[in-house]
């Protein structure tokens, strides 16, 4: 079905093409050793680019169109939402964390604003709130309803879906302002009593700090799972694009 195409971001495929990529995912997880042969004689070239800028050679975030984006994470991050929820639709979804330099974080938003009734809630540190690219291009063209904060207790309770990213050290201006904002940005059990008993928390991995240990034992801890499907999103990505599915 997308034999020969390119994915360079998660817009590349239809959202009814990205349905399909997902029916094909339960299945190869459905039927399991039966699709270890299935790319045999293929070759793969794993590369990996980074905007520059043309006097510097520095990388940049965000340049031009949007700057870097993680369609295969994209891919498994809405494969894991549908696998928890039944559904794309009508989630509250937080992300949390550096959302300025996050590129999973920009993906996932583009992509979840293509399904219905989905709305958004960003919480950071103003130093590392999400671009305006995201926002204004992208939410506020589509009517997408998000709003900003920067202390995820007071909106925890009210999210479906809660997407943790890292808060790193060297991206602030002065470390009294790391200090004072950092824990935060660490996902703990105290903070998890405010949360639905339903809520999904999700993780790119891998992680350091943002979502402490004791959370694993948490039944709405998903990060792992998230990782299981996301081997399942990439093989059928693969067989996908190789026309052997």
């Amino acid at each position: 079905m997308l034999t020969g195409r390119h994915l360079i971001e998660p817009r590349d495929f239809s959202v009814a093409e990205m349905e399909e990529l997902f029916v094909l995912a339960e299945r190869i997880e459905a039927e399991g050793k039966s699709w270890k042969d299935a790319c045999r004689g293929s070759v793969l070239a794993t590369l990996f680019f980074e905007p520059t800028s043309r006097f510097s050679g520095v990388p940049v975030v965000n340049a031009g169109d949007g700057g870097h984006h993680h369609p295969t994470q994209t891919l498994t991050d809405l494969l894991t939402i549908r696998r928890l929820r039944g559904s794309l639709e009508n989630l509250t979804v937080g992300f949390c964390g550096d959302l300025k330099f996050g590129r999973t974080v920009h993906s996932l938003a583009k992509g979840l604003s293509r399904y219905n009734g989905n709305k958004f809630i960003f919480v950071s540190p103003k130093e590392l709130g999400v671009p305006e690219y995201i926002t204004r291009g992208v939410l506020a063209k589509e009517g997408v309803e998000y709003q900003e904060t920067d202390r995820l207790e007071k909106v925890i309770g009210d999210l479906d879906i809660l997407y943790m990213t890292r808060v790193q050290k060297e991206r602030f201006f002065n470390e009294e302002d790391y200090v004072r904002l950092k824990d935060s940005y660490i996902l703990d059990a105290e903070k998890l009593t405010r949360a639905k008993p339903d809520l999904a928390v999700l993780h790119p991995l891998p992680r350091v700090n943002e979502i402490s240990m004791e959370v694993d034992a948490d039944p709405r801890a998903a990060y792992f799972k998230q990782a299981k499907y996301g081997m399942y999103a990439r093989m059928a990505l693969l067989a996908s694009i190789l026309g052997v599915a």
